[in-house]
């Protein structure tokens, strides 16, 4: 999974995470992927309010 860091319009940066499909669940997959896009959203409103366009 991946989602970008919201601070360039158009997007130019993102994160991503990976894990064996095999060994996952959906709760799992669907945890890591909030937790990712929160993450970024984080680092996106950091990196605005620093001037880094």
């Amino acid at each position: 999974m991946a989602a970008v860091v919201p601070y360039r319009i158009p997007a130019t940066d993102a994160m991503s995470c990976s894990m064996p499909a095999a060994d996952v669940t959906d709760d799992d997959a669907y945890r890591a992927g909030e937790l990712l896009a929160g993450t970024t959203a984080e680092l996106g409103r950091r990196l605005r309010r620093a001037g880094i366009r």
